[in-house]
């Protein structure tokens, strides 16, 4: 009798139940057909069922209850058929839409089946679970609202819908229904039937189409969808995808779809499983699929097409493609390169370097023959007495060519000096401007690589804040939270986009800033790559600089070599130093002032071409040539003190320049020793901070899922999400601003080291190396 009553009990439970951890059980699939996307997402099931069931279930998959439909929708008929009738079968999986969506037309199945691929309930015409042993993941969405939705990016008129013929079948009776909806609403609705059959499809799109809708086509190779996706570019046609993300990758415009949900629709088919597994109904489990929706924009379909998004829809989108491919890519070391090569302050200066070479000639000038032509015509007054007695003619035309040559002048001589060594320092000075421009564009590259990264932690903790939104959304419905929640995250959400606006406002100007060092068009965009301690291509020999630290004397020898190598590259000293020389001769020529004198030789050779001259005085030039030479010493004696002033003049300024030069060494040397401060606690920083910010992601993601079982509160929530985010722009910031405080090293020492080849490079090192050691030999001695 009580084992009649227990058997009585059992039979109560359920048709199929399994209640000992030791039982098989043995699941048949029906897939579409195959292809890769198939076949991927029918491993993605089988591991996640087998992964929940663990423990509990032995899972088999018998490889002959594996069954493919060949995307022939009788094949698929008589598949499901044949696994609900096979008693060696106990669960059927449907792998596919078209699966799927059969499966809602059977009226009995024997066995529990799951169907978790019904893309669009609208379109099926299903309701209610038409049998006790079916479980469906559906999303909310209908094609109306996706319709909708479309019609944001284009208010089109005649739209048309590719959609499997079998599939169309299933859904004639709701076809034809949205086909009214959307008439009501302004909208000409055309299905058009495709299958493995059709060659060419773009021949089947009316010629008024002014939209493309693509639905699940899952016999679809890849060279169809290509030439498809082509053919609608070149129309111009908007496009929309409801099979999600990947179509959106190959040249779709839009999808409203999660563009990855097969690893949560695989996890909640799973747990549907394991509930009928411990006695629940098929029917009874989850079927409304609650997909995280999100539009995914493939921004070069939009460039393509001419198509212009509203800012509205950008702003809470994923965008692909954002960046033009033929736009330039920027690097640390072509940004440095470009700024060299094409300021405009470089260029500038550098043509004011070579006008001030001209000086240099102009001033060595006085040295050479000084030659000069010269023809006169003279008229006197006849009335004078000289011309009356023909001492002076009347009238002469007489042509002259004068010499002259310095023999000797101190003065000179020092002018000359002094314009070379001014020339050593405008040229130094460039240098000090290519230093400066150098630092500032590689600076600015950097902070916008962490404006950008920064922009994407805002962008995460607004996909994190909306997730929380949800969690509230859950926890109130659950009743373990009230409505503040929901509230709270609503404005949290709008606080946080107004930093994402913020950041991508930085992130654009800091590129105008850029473009204008390196002068380019102001509104011309690039592709970043971003600087990496591990790329040796831009941060170089990191690993073996550090590997010559060991101790503290080692310490200070590097820091000897790097003051040593500052103040010998500095282009501030030599620039002094050239000024310092030039003052120097200027002095010593004010000294040999009060003795040298100027020597010149001075030469000239005339003819008279023509004259009138009075004939009584028995005299005439005309035809005759003539002749004169000197040697001319010329020395001031005394200038009222003249020669005191400039003399003193001289010394003071010497005086000052030395101690100019003085300070900038003492400059120099604290530069770089602060500099080496700083990188000896930014660097040991960007692994402190990467352990914070993994440490506070991992609290943040413990009190969110402790959050959504109501066992945390909405403020600890928060205060963990912003740990986790203030965590994140530290990491960021750390490695950047370490970098940084190298580039400024490089700068206070003159030497960036990105610009070095690999033997340069080399050179280098070796001679830290060397210098490194000969000050430990010193100090052992």
């Amino acid at each position: 009798m009580k084992k009649f009553i227990i058997i009585f009990v059992v039979l109560l439970i359920g048709e199929f139940t399994c209640t000992s951890a030791s039982s098989v059980v043995r699941i048949g699939t029906v897939m579409d057909g195959k292809n890769q996307e198939l076949t991927k997402a029918r491993t993605l099931f089988i591991d996640e069922i087998k992964k929940v069931t663990q423990g509990e279930f032995i899972i088999k998959f018998p490889e002959a209850k594996q069954l493919d439909a060949q995307f022939s929708i009788d094949k698929m008929d008589e598949a499901i058929d044949k696994l609900q009738n096979d008693k060696e079968v106990d669960m059927v999986l449907l792998i596919g839409s078209i699966a799927s969506q059969l499966s809602l037309k059977k009226t009995s199945l024997r066995k529990p089946t799951f169907s978790p691929f019904v893309f669009n309930i609208s379109l099926s015409g299903f309701n209610n679970s038409n049998s006790k042993n079916l479980n469906y993941l559906t999303s909310e969405a209908t094609l109306d609202e996706e319709i909708q939705i479309f019609r944001k990016f284009s208010l089109f008129k005649n739209i048309a819908v590719l959609i499997d013929e079998s599939q169309y079948k299933l859904f004639l009776p709701a076809a034809k229904k949205a086909i009214t909806t959307a008439k009501e609403k302004g909208v000409i609705l055309t299905f058009i039937t495709c299958s493995s059959l059709d060659k060419d499809l773009m021949t089947k799109i009316p010629l008024n189409t002014d939209a493309v809708m693509i639905a699940p086509l899952s016999w679809m190779d890849k060279a169809s969808k290509k030439s498809l996706i082509q053919w609608l570019i070149e129309h111009k046609l908007p496009s929309y995808s409801l099979m999600g993300e990947e179509m959106v990758k190959e040249g779709l415009l839009v999808s409203s779809k999660n563009y990855n949900d097969f690893p949560r629709r695989a996890r909640r088919t799973a747990l549907n499983m394991l509930a009928v597994l411990h006695g629940e109904k098929a029917s009874k489990q989850p079927v409304l699929f609650n997909e995280k929706k999100k539009l995914l924009i493939n921004m070069d379909t939009a460039r393509s097409i001419d198509m212009a998004i509203k800012f509205s829809l950008l702003e809470n989108a994923v965008l692909l493609n954002e960046v033009q491919e033929k736009e330039p890519i920027m690097t640390l070391k072509t940004v440095a390169e470009e700024a060299i090569r094409v300021n405009l302050g470089i260029i500038a200066n550098k043509l004011g370097v070579e006008a001030n070479r001209e000086n240099i000639v102009e001033v060595r000038s006085v040295l050479f023959p000084q030659i000069m032509g010269e023809l006169s015509y003279s008229q006197l007054n006849h009335d004078s007495p000289y011309v009356e007695n023909g001492f002076y003619a009347e009238k002469s035309t007489v042509g002259a060519l004068r010499l002259q040559q310095l023999l000797f002048s101190e003065k000179s001589l020092a002018s000359l000096e002094i314009q070379k060594q001014l020339q050593i320092a405008i040229e130094e000075q460039q240098k000090m401007l290519e230093l400066e421009v150098l630092k500032q564009a590689t600076t600015m590259f950097l902070n916008l690589l962490v404006a950008q990264t920064y922009h994407s932690i805002q962008l995460s903790n607004l996909a994190l804040t909306r997730t929380n939104l949800e969690l509230a959304d859950g926890r109130v419905k659950a009743g373990t939270a009230d409505i503040s929640d929901i509230y709270y995250w609503q404005s949290t959400i709008a606080t946080v986009k107004q930093n994402v606006l913020q950041t991508d406002a930085e992130v654009e100007k800091i590129k105008d800033q850029l473009n204008l060092i390196l002068n380019r068009k102001i509104s011309d965009r690039f592709i970043t790559q971003p600087a990496s301690l591990d790329n040796s291509k831009e941060i170089r020999n990191e690993q073996t600089i550090l590997n010559m630290i060991t101790d503290n004397k080692s310490y200070d020898a590097m820091e000897k070599f790097l003051l040593n190598e500052g103040l010998s590259n500095s282009p501030k000293l030599h620039e002094l130093s050239a000024h310092i020389s030039a003052q120097r001769r200027q002095l010593l020529s004010d000294e040999r002032a009060y003795w040298s004198p100027n020597v010149a030789l001075i030469g000239e050779a005339s003819y008279v071409f023509d004259e009138t001259r009075n004939p009584v005085a028995g005299i005439s030039l005309e035809n005759k040539a003539d002749w004169q030479a000197m040697i001319k010493i010329s020395l001031p004696f005394y200038e009222g003190g003249a020669r005191n002033a400039r003399t003193s003049r001289s010394q003071l300024k010497l005086q000052q320049l030395e101690v100019n030069y003085n300070k900038e060494k003492s400059l120099i040397e604290q530069r770089i020793r602060n500099d080496l401060h700083t990188i000896g606690a930014s660097y040991p920083s960007i692994a402190l901070s990467s352990e914070a910010a993994e440490a506070a992601r991992k609290s943040f993601y413990i009190v969110r899922e402790n959050y959504a079982q109501g066992t945390r509160s909405m403020s600890d929530l928060l205060t963990a999400q912003n740990a986790s985010l203030i965590a994140d722009q530290s990491s960021v910031n750390t490695v950047y601003s370490y970098m940084i405080d190298r580039l400024q090293l490089q700068r206070d020492i003159a030497a960036f080291d990105l610009f070095l080849d690999d033997s340069g490079n080399e050179k280098l090192l070796e001679r830290m190396k060397s210098s490194i050691n000969n000050e430990r030999k010193e100090i052992n001695k």
